[in-house]
């Protein structure tokens, strides 16, 4: 059993200075926290959840961390609650500190610290390391979520309300989260699903049936086929797929797929006959043709051989004309072997001469080039000696005039680097003092904005007071526009109201005026309908009726039938003005309670900016609040500007100070390295003019350009004898190669010549041989040649054995023609043909009407056999279909007269239980007088689901109403009643788990002080055993009906507590 022992705060919310609040001190289990409105009281409430969760308790305008830092403390008061508990006889203390700033312990400014949380056990042992594992112990320990313990602990401002009043679907969500009723409604969505499933297979065996029925082909002339064409026009159109027009249609089709078949025999045997005679005509065509062409070649071949007999003669000449042609061709290839042999005889005794005569000569010339040579080669050899020792003497001097110049640029540079050292060394002083001024800088700017941070904390505070005065500004707005939205509905019910009761007061006075005369008029209608003369009257039993009475002129028309009509439309009217009249006084109550809740959001919202520094007058609507604040937000805005700015250049500073030490250090460091390089750069320039001297005293020149000079001239004259010595070389070698290569050409010529001679004489021979040979004479075959080319024969030979072959030819086709005519006469082709295309033309038309057939065939019972599997499956399909829907629509409440889903169904069961509580408690409140009920499961499945809808039962009037027909103050015990019930209920349900402790926040002010002493008994009453109840109010009269008191005030310093305990 949870029960709180005692609660210390300490700049926690509105409490600045360290509080403790016992709650043993007090001498009763129900007790009172007063105080005026904002003065701190339902903090208490929030400290004990924050200590628990975390959290404050609100869970519309959620705080935590530094929000929850109270703005009447220092930054350096740590914020805190401690709260010690006792479960089940043992003790057990939480202490939480929030997220929240604090001052640096060193130098100016604030820091943020997490959040912290320990839990000291009853042997006392802490649970302090993590803060997870911290709060997952004590949720532990007291078995109850958040908001679970809300719902048990706390019955809040305004909020249980909601549950009275709220429609079964309202409901419904609240049981959902306190009673783990979603799994449910789970299923219900699952079969949803499923169902969609089902009807989706259905779309898709639709579809593929549709595509299917488009395929089929039906044949215009065919009576049988057009019977289906509007059965498939309406498949093919129809939105949903009809199993009797299916049927239909895979009857109709089967029957014509067998018809098609037999059709299809008898086509074949039609198209083969007609085939037959088509190629019997086609083979007659082609026999005569080709008797045709026989007749044709016999004719041609009997022309070509009349021409060849013509032109024998001239064929004969032109063989003879081939023949000298060819002979000839064939002596002058012996004579041009003969004239090359004798041309290459006479070219080679020619250059014998030529090189024989030119060997003096030649000899002469090498011994004069050789001589000229040598002598060439002597010059060369001493200029070389010449040039050699020049060359190391100047080699000598330019080394040494290199290593003058080295030293000399030595010199320069550290000469140089003297001068950069003496400036860098007076550059590092310099930056070394000025660094020091700039440190002093930083100080001073350090000191300047010390206090930046705590005056951004304070922004922050300001900014989310801000936040905080917008949120409740929204609020009221709400509320405003809820009264005057409300005011409306109101008035609008009234005025049904009035129509109503005017329309009802109109009819009834006419009901009565007619019923008064109808009643005045019975006599007269019974002497007019039953009296006749010579029978007893019915009233008096006299068979004469001298004076009859008569019917008054206004009661001519009326009937007993018209009377009761009226009386039921009368009753009608009344009961309408008895409903229009709980709706305007629902509608009143329900404006009321807007109005109540939008001067609340007011009161809060004045508080709110009290509390910021702005004034709010009595009068000022949440419009004008809204552009005070505004207007303060832009104050904040650009305070906010320069408080970051400043925040920058501090954390700039700051972080440059931090710096400084290492950066001076640095620069003291690089100020004596540069006195010390100095040192070394001046001993450096006193070694390099020593060297420079040194080197002054080995020069052989007076400068590098005389060396060169030297050395030029030397390279010159040894140029000059090496060319003299290569044209001499070169014009020795020539003369020596010409006159060697002489000596070879001789020694060639005279080896080649005989051979050549000798192959002359041959080819002489061979000519003379040819021309004896062919019998002609060189004049002859000389003519031939000059007359005729040699491809000329080639081309008279082929038209010679052309002729010869067309002969032959002419000759075979004759006989062939002749044996394939065997004595037949021409045939009549143009008959024969036309006999065929008639035939073609029989064999076509056939053949197309057999391929129709055989089209209509394939396509149709490929058709046939498609659907029918489609429409067994969608068979099977439809059986499934029809149980999950029956079971969708009997659990989600889709049943006509039957709204009620399983969900709302499980949680009457719940509800039934929290109403059976709760009736306990309204039946205290109410004296008996009222009881809440379900609405009956007939009234909460017709029409929509009304299952978790409440009822009034009035055992004074014995009638059931709807709860929004109570007054203000009855509305208040029954939602009260409601919440105790549901507290009950949601303890049941966490097993064993008890929680000795209720805070009721406001409400009271809506009864009258007969029913408030009522409801205060009831809660004595559950006060009596160990249940701890505060009841948070302003409320005057309570304090004179409860006892014990915990007064909350509120000043300067923040809030306090005080108990007076009777």
């Amino acid at each position: 059993m949870m029960r709180p022992l005692q609660l210390t705060m300490q700049a926690f919310g509105s409490y600045g200075k360290k509080t403790v609040i016992d709650f043993t001190v007090s001498n009763q289990n129900l007790f009172l926290i007063t105080g005026d409105t904002g003065a701190g009281k339902t903090t208490i409430f929030d400290a004990i959840v924050f200590a628990l969760y975390g959290e404050a308790s609100s869970e519309s305008n959620r705080k935590d961390g530094a929000e929850l830092q109270s703005q009447f403390a220092d930054y350096a008061v740590t914020p805190f609650v401690e709260l010690a508990f006792s479960e089940v006889e043992e003790t057990y203390v939480v202490h939480r500190s929030p997220k929240h700033v604090r001052p640096l312990r060193r130098g100016s400014g604030v820091r943020e610290e997490n959040e912290t949380v320990s839990l000291t056990m009853p042997d006392g042992t802490e649970y302090t390391a993590n803060t997870r594992d911290t709060d997952a112990k004590i949720a532990e320990i007291i078995g109850l979520t958040k908001s679970q313990f809300m719902q048990v602990a706390m019955i809040a401002q305004g909020e249980f309300m909601e549950l009275l009043r709220a429609k079964s679907d309202q409901k419904k969500e609240i049981f959902r989260k306190l009673f783990g009723t979603g799994l449910y409604d789970k299923m219900v969505k699952e079969l949803a699903e499923r169902r969609r499933r089902k009807q989706s297979e259905f779309a898709q065996i639709r579809t593929a049936c549709q595509t299917e029925v488009a395929h089929i082909e039906l044949s215009a002339d065919d009576a049988d086929a057009q019977q289906l064409a509007p059965l498939k026009n309406s498949i093919l159109s129809a939105d949903e797929l009809r199993i009797t027009d299916m049927e239909r249609l895979l009857a109709g089709l089967r029957t014509l797929c067998e018809k098609l078949t037999s059709r299809q025999k008898g086509a074949v045997v039609r198209t083969e006959a007609a085939g037959r005679a088509r190629d019997q005509a086609r083979d007659a065509v082609q026999e005569a043709d080709n008797l045709l062409r026989s007749f044709a070649d016999l004719e041609t071949a009997e022309r070509t051989l009349a021409d060849c007999e013509a032109r024998a003669a001239e064929v004969q000449k032109t063989e003879t004309l081939i023949e000298q042609i060819e002979a000839a061709y064939e002596i002058k290839a012996a004579y041009d072997r003969y004239e090359d042999a004798a041309r290459t005889a006479r070219e080679t005794a020619e250059k014998l001469r030529e090189q024989q005569e030119a060997i003096p000569e030649l000899a002469t010339a090498w011994s004069r080039y050789d001589t000229a040579e040598r002598q060439a080669k002597d010059k060369q050899e001493k200029e070389l000696e010449a040039y050699t020792k020049v060359s190391e003497q100047v080699a000598r001097a330019k080394q040494v005039f290199a290593k003058l110049r080295a030293a000399q640029k030595t010199a320069r540079q550290a000469k140089t680097d003297c001068w950069k050292a003496e400036r860098a060394e007076r550059t590092a002083q310099a930056a070394l003092q000025d660094f020091d001024a700039q440190e002093r800088l930083w100080k001073q700017q350090e000191g300047t904005l010390a206090g930046v941070p705590a005056l951004l904390e304070r922004w922050k505070n300001k900014s989310d007071t801000a936040e905080r005065v917008a949120a409740d500004i929204a609020t009221a707005e709400q509320a405003q526009k809820d009264v005057e939205k409300q005011k409306t509905v109101a008035d609008r019910a009234l005025n049904t109201y009035q129509k109503a009761s005017h329309a009802y007061l109109e009819k009834n006075e006419e009901y009565n005026r007619k019923q008064t005369v109808f009643l005045d008029a019975q006599a007269g209608l019974l002497a007019r309908e039953k009296l006749r003369p010579g029978e007893p009257c019915p009233v008096c039993g006299s068979v004469e009726h001298p004076q009859p009475c008569a019917l008054a002129e206004d009661a001519q028309n009326l009937t007993r039938e018209m009377i009761d009509e009226l009386a039921d439309v009368v009753e009608q009217l009344n009961k309408e003005q008895t409903e229009f009249s709980s709706a305007s006084k629902t509608a009143s109550d329900l404006l009321e309670e807007k109005q109540r809740q939008y001067e609340n959001a007011l009161t809060r919202l004045r508080e709110q900016m009290a509390a910021a520094g702005l004034d709010m007058t009595d009068d000022m609507t949440p419009r004008q609040a809204k552009t005070r604040l505004a207007a303060w937000q832009e104050e904040l805005h650009a305070e906010e500007d320069k408080l970051r700015t400043d925040a920058a250049a501090l954390e700039q500073v700051q972080q440059s100070l931090k710096d400084a030490a290492a950066h001076k250090e640095e620069l003291r460091e690089e100020a004596e390295q540069y006195v010390s390089d100095l040192t070394a750069r001046q001993n450096a320039l006193v070694a390099a003019q020593t060297a420079l001297a040194g080197l002054e005293a080995q020069k052989e020149y007076d400068s590098e350009e005389q060396a060169d000079a030297v050395l030029e001239a030397a390279e010159q004259a040894k140029k000059n004898t090496d060319t003299a010595y290569q044209s001499a070389h070169q014009a020795a070698q020539t003369a020596k190669t010409a006159k060697e290569n002489a000596e070879i050409l001789i020694g060639r010529y005279q080896s080649e010549l005989p051979a050549q001679q000798d192959e002359r004489d041959a080819r002489r021979a061979a000519y003379e041989r040819s021309m004896t040979e062919k019998g002609l004479t060189e004049l002859v075959w000389q003519q031939v040649a000059a007359a005729h080319s040699k491809s000329e024969a080639a081309l008279l030979r082929r038209e010679s054995e052309a002729c010869h072959r067309k002969k032959a030819a002419a000759e075979a086709a004759k006989e062939t023609a002749a044996k394939a005519i065997a004595g037949r006469q021409k045939p009549d082709l143009a008959a024969l043909t036309q006999a065929q295309q008639d035939a073609e033309a029989a064999w076509q038309m056939e053949k197309d009407a057999l391929d129709r057939i055989n089209q209509l065939c394939r396509t149709n019972r490929s058709a046939y056999d498609a659907l029918a599997p489609k429409m067994e499956e969608r068979g099977r399909l439809a059986q499934e279909y029809t149980r999950i829907e029956s079971l969708y629509k009997r659990l989600s409440g889709n049943v006509t007269g039957g709204r009620m889903d399983l969900e709302t169904f499980v949680q009457r069961y719940y509800l039934q239980r929290i109403l059976y509580a709760a009736n306990m408690h309204f039946d205290e409140m109410s004296g008996g007088q009222f009881e809440l009920r379900m609405v009956g499961e007939e009234q909460a499945g017709a029409g929509k689901n009304r299952g978790l809808d409440l009822m009034v039962y009035s055992n004074v009037t014995g009638k059931e109403r709807e709860v929004r027909t109570l007054s203000g103050g009855e509305s208040f015990m029954a939602a009260l009643s409601l919440a105790l019930g549901m507290a009950d209920q949601i303890r049941e349900n966490t097993a064993a788990i008890q929680l000795d402790i209720m805070f009721i926040d406001e409400g009271f002010g809506s009864l009258d002080d007969h029913a408030r002493s009522q409801a205060v008994r009831v809660l004595q009453r559950l006060a009596g055993g160990d249940k701890l109840i505060a009841i948070i109010s302003h409320v005057s009269e309570l304090k004179q009906e409860i006892e014990d008191q915990l007064i909350v005030r509120k000043d300067e310093e923040g809030s306090r507590v005080q108990w007076q305990i009777s």
